[in-house]
């Protein structure tokens, strides 16, 4: 699930929770007010508020007013007395004066012949207001400032669960209202966030794997100091120690370059003079004697041909000699498997080590097998090592094919993998040196070097001249 998604389901849930807590909670606060003396005494408050009016309009003595005060405010509680609330009016002889109940208290009648709900004759003779809560109905009176009598307002029968289901319906309501209004708010808000979010995780995986493709450039951009920030922060540390240790290893390849080449040519020097001491040391005595032993021939010949014919036999048994010392020699300078094998033995062998060692499939083809010269054949079995290493190391290959033309004039070295291939202007330079190797081998040579290569596989193609075998 995306995590726009989590966003605004989670803000919905908190939403959606948060109003249902707060319904509940409203409902059962109601339930507690109802059960305390605070419903009754708000019924006080509504009973001084109606004394002060119709104490305004008995000191004008315009009793009609207080009794279109009565028909505008309230209903007739005759219709339903149980719920409608009653007002009424009572002067100080204990007379009503109005109400909005006249069938059971009439104008004129004595408030003594029927007291209202909760009340004694007592009550009436208190000086100040007075509420009470009986079977769950609340009523108060109150005395008419100056002019004298009472007020006594009834608030009907709207017990505790009258109130209370009429309030949790006018919850309900305002609560589904609430709910609406919030869920759009919340799923807005958490889409915003889950957008905002969400881009900045994405801006990191783009960052990642661009960096992880060889862009060592690439960074994080910083934003705030939340945990995001410092997870970019911590991205770009870490990528700055590793572009550190390759420029470090990049170096470092350069100095083993360096250092290799130098020993390669030190041991080219050191093969080379090894070469002239043992030439000079056998190869040049013998031939020496051998200068000696002809020239003395021609003397012989005419008078001592006995001799001669044993001086030609020593002849032939010092080029013997010469001819050992020379085998002796190339053998020192030429590799094992290509001595005693030729190149596509040496190629066979190469490519069963090979792939006993990384479980890929080699294959090797030979057509036309001859003889070549011993630069080209050790060149090419270079070459061809240089690419099953790097076939191992890069390719991701389950196949390698090598094969081997030769020509009249000419020998040609295919190595084929089907690996994930790669983009040669992109290669880094200082992690070539195999394919620089092959170049070079290749172009001391006089060949032609050519590489083909793509998502489905790779294959690199060497011809080079044979000459004069």
């Amino acid at each position: 699930m995306r995590l726009q998604t989590q966003l605004i389901l989670s803000h919905l849930f908190v939403t959606v929770l948060s109003v249902m807590v707060f319904v509940i909670g409203l409902v059962i606060g109601y339930w507690i007010y109802l059960q305390t003396p605070l419903p009754a005494a708000w019924t006080a408050d509504w009973a001084e508020f109606y004394a002060e009016e119709v104490a305004i309009y008995l000191d004008e003595g315009c009793l009609s007013c207080v009794d279109e005060l009565i028909a505008d405010q309230f209903y007739d509680a005759a219709e339903e007395p149980s719920f409608y609330e009653w007002l009424i009016v009572i002067d100080a002889d204990g007379t009503i004066l109005a109400s909005n109940y006249e069938t059971l208290y009439p104008a004129g009648a004595s408030i003594w012949d029927q007291l209202p709900f909760g009340t004694e004759r007592s009550d009436f003779d208190l000086e100040f207001t007075d509420f009470g809560n009986q079977n769950e109905r609340h009523f108060a009176w109150a005395p008419i400032p100056e002019v004298g009598g009472w007020v006594y307002f009834h608030g009907g029968s709207i017990d505790t669960a009258f109130q209370l289901q009429q309030t949790v319906r006018l919850v309900l309501l305002a609560s589904v209202a609430l709910g609406i209004i919030s869920v759009v708010v919340s799923g807005a808000t958490g889409g915003l966030l889950g957008y905002y979010f969400g881009n900045r995780l994405s801006l990191l995986g783009r960052v990642s794997a661009a960096f992880a493709a060889g862009q060592l450039g690439e960074r994080v951009p910083v934003q705030g100091r939340d945990q995001l920030s410092v997870l970019g922060e911590q991205f770009n540390h870490m990528a700055d120690t590793i572009s550190q240790q390759i420029v470090d290893l990049h170096q470092l390849a350069e100095a083993n370059a360096r250092l290799a080449a130098e020993a390669e040519g030190l041991a080219r020097l050191e093969e080379r003079n090894h070469l002239a001491r043992e030439l000079h040391d056998a190869v040049k005595q013998q031939l020496f004697g051998l200068n000696l032993t002809l020239g003395s021939i021609p003397a012989l010949l005419d008078k001592k041909p006995d001799i001669a014919r044993q001086r030609l036999a020593q002849v032939v048994g010092q080029t013997q000699a010469i001819q050992e010392e020379l085998d002796q020699i190339i053998k020192q300078i030429r590799p094992v498997s290509l001595q005693d094998q030729g190149l596509v033995t040496a190629v066979r062998q190469l490519a069963a080590q090979w792939s006993a060692q990384t479980g890929v499939t080699a294959e090797v083809d030979a057509q036309q097998e001859q003889e070549a010269p011993f630069r080209i054949e050790q060149a090419l079995y270079r070459v061809v090592q240089e690419a099953l290493q790097n076939i191992g190391k890069h390719a991701d290959a389950s196949l390698v094919q090598i094969k081997l033309f030769y020509d009249r004039d000419r020998l040609t070295l295919q190595v084929y993998d089907d690996g994930i291939g790669f983009d040669p202007a992109q290669v880094d330079t200082h992690q070539s040196f195999g394919l620089q190797n092959m170049g070079q081998r290749t172009a001391e040579l006089d060949g032609v070097f050519h590489i083909d290569t793509s998502p489905n596989g790779t294959q690199i193609e060497i011809t080079v001249p044979l000459g004069d075998v």
